[in-house]
């Protein structure tokens, strides 16, 4: 079954269980989420090149949701990952790969204690602004132009 990119992307954070509750909580995303129209009125896009730098094998990307939970992975060779959430109950497999100025990633999730799947497969564009990186949809649909997305890192 096909489930709509937006729809599975709320799906698969209501499955990893990050539960956000009180300031502290708010207090721990500042600064780590923007909406799609800030990141395209006011950030840059970065470019095939710009993506090519920081995306590549032995990388270790962190991305935050706008719930709160993180997940992190290393781009292994051969475009496989193992990634691991931020709620210790969930971890995934998959794959990634480069696909001109996006980052292709698929991942199966799987609930460590319960078995319960759930997969993900997305293309995502980068965005620069105030000096970090955000992800957002490869596509600027209209609909997604108040959502809110997390910033991501790439390091060695």
């Amino acid at each position: 079954m096909m489930v709509d990119g937006w729809l599975m992307w709320g799906l698969l954070s209501a499955f990893i269980g990050a539960v956000v509750v009180g300031s502290a909580a708010g207090a721990g995303l500042n600064g780590r989420t923007a909406t799609l129209s800030t990141l395209a009125r006011k950030g840059r896009r970065l470019d095939a090149d710009e993506i090519q730098a920081l995306v590549r094998t032995g990388a270790r990307v962190v991305r935050w949701h706008p719930d709160g939970c993180f997940q992190s992975w290393t781009n292994l060779p051969h475009g496989q990952l193992i990634a691991n959430s931020n709620d210790s109950m969930t971890w995934g497999r998959g794959r990634w790969q480069l696909k001109g100025e996006t980052l292709c990633v698929e991942i199966d999730w799987i609930h460590r204690e319960s078995g319960l799947t759930a997969h993900e497969a997305g293309c995502y564009a980068f965005y620069v602004w105030r000096g970090k990186y955000y992800y957002g949809p490869s596509e600027e649909p209209a609909a997604a132009r108040d959502s809110r997305f997390g910033e991501i890192q790439f390091s060695r």
